[in-house]
């Protein structure tokens, strides 16, 4: 294949110098809906490389599809590893929360909501890799 081959905006991270030629060329065998999960989950997460790829190609010569789930599971199973920043503390700011919380809801309100919803997705994503 050739990079004429992949869509508009993975083309722009070629042309930005973000995406490596040479995984770019690997993308440009992807079907552009999954080039287009890939472009998502690269501007999510962070660009693949080449060996990621290669795995999600692989992937898909023994499936004909693939879902989001699925695409982000190769990819971060397939990522550089460098597991220094996987459970660092995460920050959410009061000014984001206070877009999902009433003003009257305290914190141990809110956390237990945010892990009641975290457990929900834990179990639906559970079910979609089992």
């Amino acid at each position: 294949m050739s990079i004429i081959a992949l869509i508009p905006p993975i083309l722009e991270l070629v042309d930005k110098k973000v995406l490596a030629l040479a995984t770019a060329v690997e993308v440009s065998f992807l079907d552009h809906e999954f080039q287009q999960m890939l472009y998502e989950y690269m501007c999510e997460n962070e660009i693949c490389k080449t060996f990621q790829i290669f795995a999600l190609r692989d992937y898909l010569k023994e499936n004909d599809t693939i879902t989001k789930m699925e695409l982000m599971r190769i990819l971060n199973e397939n990522a550089p590893k460098d597991e220094s920043n996987r459970f660092q503390q995460l920050t959410i700011t009061k000014k984001k929360l206070q877009e999902y919380f009433p003003p009257f809801y305290t914190k141990s309100q809110m956390e237990k909501v945010l892990f009641s919803l975290l457990e929900e997705w834990k179990k639906k994503n559970s079910e979609v890799e089992g």
